[in-house]
């Protein structure tokens, strides 16, 4: 599985329509990957009532995390890619998450105006682990354009 993200906004240095890789996929594809979709609701207390209300707000969250491992030749190469990563990375845009099959990979799923929330990072000799969080507005199953 392969997770890539194009921003229309990239980092100084970096094409804008390029896909940026989170997740290379095979030993550096994505660990511990969760999906959850959230609704916002609206919990209101009325003053002496016997009960809650709650209210659907009709707006949704969408959080993707996941963990990859990466291992270099070298700890040089190792630090370097941990301290540069995430001033390389997009912060925000189109993410699409691909599955790697004998045939070649096929989107599973895109994350349109995606937000990348979080990375947490660290290395222990020549490997890095990268931890992400990604939010987005809405999940969909067909490829949506770039400023949706």
């Amino acid at each position: 599985m392969t997770i890539t993200i194009i921003s229309s906004t990239a980092p100084p240095g970096l094409s804008a329509t390029a896909p940026f890789s989170l997740a290379e996929g095979g030993a550096a594809g994505p660990a511990n990957l969760k999906l959850r979709e959230q609704r916002a609701s609206q919990i209101v207390e009325f003053f002496r009532s016997p009960a809650i209300r709650v209210f659907d707000r009709l707006n949704r969250r969408v959080r993707l995390t996941f963990d990859v491992t990466r291992t270099f030749s070298t700890i040089d190469l190792a630090q370097t890619f941990l301290l540069q990563h995430s001033q390389l990375m997009p912060a925000n845009g189109l993410v699409t998450v691909t599955a790697e099959g004998d045939g070649g990979g096929y989107p599973l799923f895109f994350l349109p105006s995606a937000e990348v929330d979080s990375i947490e990072g660290s290395h222990i000799g020549a490997t890095t682990r990268h931890s992400y969080q990604i939010i987005a507005p809405n999940i969909q199953t067909t490829q949506p354009t770039l400023n949706s």
